[in-house]
């Protein structure tokens, strides 16, 4: 019984920390509970059946048969044994009470645990709500962000169109007007080349007329110089007599000369008027 009790006390103030030993040591109060239990169940079916085997039909009165049945017991079982079997059923009651008292002990330990694990949990839910309010407050200001971000984008889309529309506009509007351009452009290019052409023609006839007028003062000299010279051979001639038939040679061979030269320069100007065409 002391034993016990000193087993039971510490037990108590480990449980308090150990719930693990609190489920050990129910189970060892159960089981040591059941053993007595049976223990003195099979001592009270062994005395019953002494008594009927010792019990005599028949008799008169119950005072014959109580005296009976208590020599009985004395004659089954000596004193020792009923002693030890109290003693067990003593220790089986006080085992009993001693594991309710464990088990409410160990209820307000679970109970208090609880409500110390609730107390402490409070904050945890409060700071879980704050952080769930947050998360949604967060997500609500990006849902709002995605959404104005995403009208800017479709309104500068739908800007970036309309201008594209009106440049195309514009393009179709202005390419005539480029095409017509162009080509006054290389009309004012064809007319600028026709114009120095007819410069650059202008001045080779210029150059060809001022060569022919050269060509032709050229002539008149030649003609001077030839009549010159047939004035001085007429005067030589009629001066000497002697020299005549040479001088005469002279002369012909002058006139000659005279005619080929005119021949040349009508070749020439023919050929000039021929490049100048």
């Amino acid at each position: 019984m002391m034993h016990y009790q000193s087993n039971d006390a510490a037990w108590v103030a480990c449980s308090t920390h150990a719930p693990a030993a609190v489920q050990q040591r129910q189970s060892i109060c159960s089981s040591s509970s059941s053993s007595s239990s049976s223990s003195s169940s099979s001592s009270r079916s062994r005395s019953s059946r002494k008594r009927k085997a010792t019990f005599t039909p028949g008799s008169s009165s119950s005072s014959s048969s109580s005296h009976a049945a208590a020599a009985a017991d004395e004659t089954t079982y000596p004193p020792t044994k009923t002693a030890a079997a109290a003693a067990a059923a003593a220790q089986n009651n006080s085992n009993t009470a001693a594991a309710t008292a464990t088990a409410t002990a160990a209820a307000a330990t679970a109970a208090a645990t609880a409500a110390a694990a609730a107390a402490a949990a409070r904050p945890l839910r409060c700071s879980r709500d704050k952080a769930s309010a947050a998360a949604a407050a967060a997500a609500a200001a990006a849902a709002a962000e995605a959404e104005a971000t995403g009208n800017a984008r479709q309104h500068s889309l739908r800007e970036a169109a309309a201008a594209a529309a009106a440049r195309m506009q514009q393009l179709q509007q202005t390419k005539p007007l480029i095409h017509q351009q162009k080509q006054q452009q290389q009309q004012q290019q064809q007319h600028k080349t026709t114009a120095t052409q007819q410069q650059q023609q202008q001045q080779q006839q210029q150059q060809q007329q001022q060569q022919q007028q050269q060509q032709q003062q050229q002539q008149q000299q030649q003609q001077q110089q030839q009549q010159q010279q047939q004035q001085v051979t007429c005067w030589q001639i009629k001066v000497d007599g002697a020299n005549r038939g040479l001088l005469l040679l002279l002369l012909k061979q002058q006139e000659q000369q005279q005619q080929q030269q005119q021949e040349q320069q009508q070749e020439q100007q023919q050929q000039q008027q021929i490049a100048a065409a």
